[in-house]
């Protein structure tokens, strides 16, 4: 249990409204997108927290692939009879029926502030009767819809599953199968093409009105439902829908490759928000879809077939409309191979079997399922594998070279319908699309390096460093190229001035994103050559204008018209460039698998990235594994190590080539509080 959130994450943003209680381990609520990709290093710092997130991230997964915005604390439930017993026993309690009542759901916070304020204990009494009552207390996440879906907010799921099995690759089975997952409900659905694709008074075709937020309210009005509430998708008579990770894992996947658009590039913003980039909040409306989104699917799509593969004999169940999905993408994608229908076709019939699985469980879902078995369904991830890339290699010529993160979808035919929308528009039947690009931004090439796989290399980074995403004065990446060109209705971006915010500025935390990327791909020399420019801690803290270890919302370019802030930092902000600097950490110091399980061997090995300048004048560089753990690497040659590099690890005076077995378990558990690790040439 984290013990304490808010909006964000992050205490230091005071330009962001929050609100947080005053009280002992206070906390309030974040946004689905922030707190995720926030958690996910905390296994390698805090490997106890296991598959924690993944439950909580993946429960609050939509049957249609969308996530509630608002994610809560989570509410704990004492058993009343245990509780009562262990308050029992504390003979100074007094009147027992005000904390009986409060702890039937309670926040720790709120518990542990009635203790020592209302109760007036003192903190050995507090924390003792506290203990026992969370001893006897079982969790349930909290979220509620909040204001809208995003494009991108299921990806940073796909971090934690990666991450987990860096950690613990011999509980995959238990991970993937032996748990109970839910479907997390909300009244407000994504409205089908026929209701949201209408032609405006001025003539233009647009996508508005992709969720109706006043039909929701009507509905929980009507029905007493309470939308603030926690809710899991159910049958008429209120019996949850349950899963296994695998199911939803394979799910989601499902739901978002029929989300491709008509292209097959990029990930639609059938939802009406965007993705990572908030400022380009126009970009729905005018039939957009992200590449970045398609990236991740690729990498979601890769691990599955990676992880799920040793459990081919085994099968999963779906719900009927789930697989009449499957079903569809399958036949669909057999006839686009063999050219027996267009792109606009394929994605025609598999739009419509999305929004019949939309449709049909609005309200709740039958509890009848079929088996299907995952070796078939690895054969068609394989299938979609190869999709999947071949519209990343157009998106990139459609881009002119440089990956493209969005694609604007011009309606080029229609029919009208004799009909409105819920918003007053006329309805029309989409024929056809035409592609437009604009300027590019740095997102979709920063996640593309991490599929390791030659998509991306050298002539990319090239690209990208001698175009307009490259402030080659400050020696930095922007967030966009010059967006001057690009159509006034993408969003609030061009409302901002050049080089401020998200506009053509370097946002650190994208900035950031792009180096993890660099290491990753395996551009390695061209990573520690950027560093000396791009992290914050090399810059010259008297252009920077600020501590030089503080990162900063972002810094200003030279495209900015006020030369005086070139290179200046503004808005502290210590969460979304830290979580991925802390992952690149991890990467440098120990390797991006630190276990593995092979041919039933349990094994630990690190993989060190560092180059010779991370060493001190004694050849030493040392990092701390699980907050437990000294390791040390002496490299008296001073060995650039991401060169390939032959590891012999030094522990309780025993030399090891390598460690498995009861020595790899004992390292996880924190058993070895000690290791040095001597580097030499291969």
């Amino acid at each position: 249990y984290y013990i304490y959130g808010r909006k964000h994450g992050d205490m230091e943003r005071d330009y962001n409204a929050f609100q947080i209680p005053a009280r002992y381990y206070s906390s309030g609520p974040g946004n689905f997108r922030d707190v995720n990709q926030n958690r996910r290093n905390d296994l390698f710092f805090s490997p106890f927290v296991k598959d924690y997130n993944i439950r909580i991230f993946f429960n609050l997964i939509q049957v249609d692939g969308q996530n509630p915005l608002n994610v809560r604390p989570n509410s704990f439930h004492a058993d009343l009879k245990e509780a009562q017993e262990v308050l029992a026993e504390e003979k100074d309690m007094g009147d027992l029926t005000a904390i009986s009542n409060l702890i039937k759901s309670y926040e720790p916070s709120v518990l542990y502030t009635y203790l020592r304020d209302e109760l007036e204990l003192g903190k050995e009494d507090a924390d003792r009767i506290f203990t026992k009552i969370l001893g006897v207390s079982h969790q349930e996440i909290e979220a509620n819809f909040g204001e809208g879906y995003w494009v991108d907010h299921w990806t940073y799921n796909v971090d934690l599953l990666e991450n987990f099995s860096s950690i613990y690759p011999d509980e995959e089975e238990d991970l993937f199968f032996n748990r109970e997952y839910y479907y997390f409900y909300s009244p407000v659905y994504v409205e089908p093409r026929s209701e949201k694709y209408c032609l405006l008074p001025d003539g233009k075709i647009r996508q508005y009105g992709a969720v109706d937020l006043k039909a929701a309210k009507e509905k929980c009005e009507k029905t007493g439902f309470d939308i603030k509430k926690t809710a899991y998708l159910s049958t008429k008579n209120g019996e949850r829908i349950t899963a296994n990770l695998a199911e939803k894992i394979i799910n989601l996947i499902l739901v978002k490759f029929s989300t491709l658009d008509p292209e097959q590039m990029g990930i639609e913003m059938e939802c009406e928000k965007p993705g990572w980039n908030d400022a380009m909040n126009g970009l729905p409306g005018l039939f957009a879809s992200g590449v970045s989104e398609s990236v991740e699917l690729l990498r979601l799509v890769r691990y599955a077939r990676e992880h799920l593969a040793k459990f081919e004999n085994r099968s999963i169940q779906l719900l009927a409309k789930q697989m009449d999905l499957y079903k569809t993408i399958k036949k669909e994608m057999e006839k686009l191979s063999k050219n027996e229908e267009t792109r606009f076709e394929y994605w025609d019939h598999v739009t419509s079997s999305r929004e019949e699985l939309r449709l049909a469980y609005k309200d709740f879902a039958e509890n009848k399922k079929k088996d299907v078995d995952l070796h078939e369904i690895l054969k068609v991830l394989a299938q979609m594998d190869e999709m999947l890339i071949d519209g990343l290699n157009r998106a990139k010529e459609a881009g002119k070279g440089i990956l493209p993160s969005y694609l604007i979808h011009r309606v080029s035919g229609f029919t009208r319908c004799e009909e409105k929308n819920h918003l007053g528009f006329d309805k029309v039947k989409v024929s056809s699309f035409e592609l437009e690009t604009i300027p590019p931004f740095l997102e979709a090439s920063a996640r593309a390096y991490k599929l390791n796989n030659g998509f991306m290399g050298k002539k990319d980074y090239e690209a990208i460093k001698g175009s307009d995403l490259y402030d080659s004065t400050l020696h930095f990446y922007k967030t966009c190229a010059s967006i001057d060109d690009a159509p006034f209705e993408i969003g609030r971006v061009h409302a901002f001035t050049k080089g401020w915010l998200e506009r053509e500025c370097n946002f650190l935390h994208m900035d950031y994103k792009y180096l993890l990327g660099l290491l990753k791909g395996g551009l390695y020399e061209e990573f520690f050559d950027e560093i000396k420019t791009n992290w914050v801690c090399n810059l010259d803290p008297y252009v920077y204008g600020r501590n030089p270890v503080e990162a900063s919302s972002f810094i200003v370019p030279t495209c900015n018209p006020d030369s005086s802030k070139h290179g200046r930092g503004y808005f502290a902000r210590l969460t979304g460039a830290n979580a991925e600097i802390l992952n690149m950490h991890v990467l440098l110091f120990a390797g991006e698998k630190i276990f593995k399980m092979e041919d039933g061997k349990f094994s630990f090995q690190l993989k060190p990235l560092l180059s010779k300048e991370f060493f001190d004048e004694e050849g030493q560089a040392a990092f701390l594994l699980f907050g437990r753990t000294n390791i040390t690497y002496i490299n008296k040659k001073r060995l650039d190590c991401y060169k390939g590099v032959k590891l012999t690890y030094v522990i309780d005076g025993d030399k090891y080539e390598s460690v498995d077995g009861r020595l790899a378990y004992d390292i996880r558990d924190g058993k070895v509080t000690d290791i040095k690790v001597i580097i030499d040439e291969k």
